[in-house]
C-alpha cells in the first residue's frame, strides 16, 4: 500500500494466545503492523513489536514496551512526578520490583524499602497465581481444585523464604515507618493482581496516610480486580496491553533478580559500603 507518497507493507496478525483469568488458554486480538519499505523501519499501531516464538512453534508478534527494568522505572517515574516533594516512601515488591522502584526512589528523592510478599503458584502452572503470602497475611483466589493441604504447605514454605529475605535485606537496618506517609508500592508488572492485593493489605496495617500503586505494565483484568477490591488506592500504570501472557514479554531484557542484586541495590541507596 502507499500512504503520503511512501510504500508500506501491511501485516495482520490474529489468534494470539494468553492465559485467561480461569487458567485456560484463549485466543485474543487482531494487530496491525506497517513496515516502511523506504527507511526499513517499522511503524506500529499501539505496539512496539519483536519476534517471539509461540507455543505451536510458529512466529508471532508480541509487544516490547521497556528495554529493561531501569527503563521501566524511568517511564513510571514520569507518571508519579506529582508526588515529588511529599512525605512518601517507595515500597518495592521483591525481587523484580526492586530495580524499577530504585529508579523511582532516586527520581522522586524518596526513601526505598521493600515489602515482602510472594505468590502461591497453581500446582499445575506455577506462573499462574492462585494467591499470595506475606509473613503475616495471605490472600487466595476462587480457583477450584486446590487442596487445603497444598495451600498450607506452600504458605509455610513461602514464609520460610520470606523470613530469610527479611533477615538478609534488612541486616542492621529497620523497616521504614509508614505511619501517616504516602506509601507507593511498585512492582515490575502485574498479571493477576493477587500479589499486589496482599501487599496492599500488609501496608494498610501500618496506617499510611495514602497508598499508591505504580506499575510499568499490567493486565486490564488485574487492574480491575485491584480497583474493585481497593477503591481508595490510586493506581498509575504506564501500559495496559490487550495481549498479556506474562510480564516478561513486555521487556527486551528481563533477567532474574537475585537476593544479592536486591541487597546491593538497597545498600547503595542506604549509603552502605559493601
Amino acid at each position: 500500500m502507499y500512504w503520503n507518497g511512501r510504500a508500506f507493507e501491511m501485516t495482520f496478525i490474529i489468534a494470539d494466545h494468553r492465559v485467561l483469568d480461569d487458567g485456560h488458554f484463549g485466543v485474543l486480538e487482531l494487530r496491525l503492523t506497517l513496515t516502511d519499505k523506504q527507511e526499513e523501519s517499522i511503524l506500529l499501531v499501539n505496539y512496539r513489536a519483536c519476534e517471539h516464538g509461540s507455543q505451536n512453534g510458529s512466529t508471532q508478534k508480541v509487544s516490547i514496551m521497556f528495554k529493561n527494568r531501569e527503563d521501566a522505572g524511568k517511564q513510571l517515574s514520569g507518571k508519579l512526578m506529582g508526588y515529588k516533594g511529599q512525605d512518601l516512601v517507595i515500597l518495592a515488591v521483591p525481587r523484580g520490583g526492586v530495580p524499577v522502584a530504585a529508579v523511582v526512589s532516586k527520581t522522586l528523592n524518596a526513601p526505598l524499602d521493600v515489602v515482602l510478599s510472594k505468590k502461591i503458584g497453581h500446582p499445575y502452572n506455577r506462573e499462574y497465581a492462585i494467591g499470595a503470602v506475606t509473613l503475616n497475611n495471605r490472600i487466595l483466589t476462587d480457583a477450584t481444585g486446590i487442596t487445603k493441604a497444598f495451600i498450607e504447605e506452600e504458605t509455610a514454605r513461602i514464609r520460610k523464604i520470606l523470613k530469610k529475605r527479611y533477615d538478609r535485606y534488612y541486616q542492621d537496618a529497620e523497616p521504614v515507618d509508614l505511619k501517616d506517609k504516602t506509601a507507593v508500592i511498585i512492582d515490575d508488572g502485574v498479571a493477576t493482581g493477587n500479589t499486589i492485593l496482599v501487599t496492599i493489605s500488609l501496608v494498610e496495617e501500618q496506617k499510611p496516610r495514602k497508598i499508591v500503586v505504580g506499575l510499568p505494565v499490567a493486565s486490564e483484568s488485574a487492574l480491575r480486580k485491584i480497583q474493585n477490591a481497593k477503591p481508595d488506592v490510586e493506581i498509575f500504570c504506564v501500559e495496559i496491553p490487550l495481549y498479556f501472557r506474562a510480564v516478561g514479554q513486555f521487556y527486551h531484557d528481563f533477567p532474574q533478580i537475585s537476593d544479592e542484586d536486591t541487597i546491593d541495590i538497597l545498600n547503595r541507596l542506604r549509603g552502605v559500603t559493601p
